[in-house]
């Protein structure tokens, strides 16, 4: 994500793979008109550019959300009625890092949950999905 923001040639590299055409428009045609105003790319970009180095500057976070490939197929556990334990502790990574990775636990849970729609609802095993804090 980072080097699509800031490396052209990079962002030459991927755009031509990519395949949703909503998305494709937005770097094809979009992001380089927002990049011809450095005043305004500036104002725009350093936010998200600060927090993306920021989880990226942290080695834990950095090895899990930097994968190409989950290595946790949560619509599997889920369907199979099985449990999946994380400790994403404040204490020991961070709020920020805490805050991320469980958002990003939670979104994957919400995805698998709705791409179920296919399954009759009575072939569904029950999904429960507990939070603490």
């Amino acid at each position: 994500m980072l080097l699509i923001l800031v490396n052209d040639g990079y962002r030459k590299t991927i755009i031509p793979h990519i395949k949703d055409p909503i998305v494709k428009n937005y770097w094809d045609t979009v992001f380089p008109s927002l990049n011809q105003n450095k005043q305004f790319a500036t104002a725009n970009l350093n936010a998200p550019l600060n927090k993306i180095r920021r989880f990226l500057s942290d080695t834990l976070v950095a090895n899990i959300i930097c994968q190409k490939k989950s290595t946790i197929d949560v619509a599997e556990v889920i369907n199979s009625g099985g449990v999946i334990l994380a400790r994403f502790s404040r204490g020991d990574i961070g709020f920020e890092n805490s805050a991320l990775l469980g958002t990003m636990l939670i979104s994957k849970v919400q995805i698998a949950a709705m791409q179920r729609v296919s399954i009759p609802m009575d072939l569904r095993v029950p999904t429960f999905l507990y939070v603490d804090e």
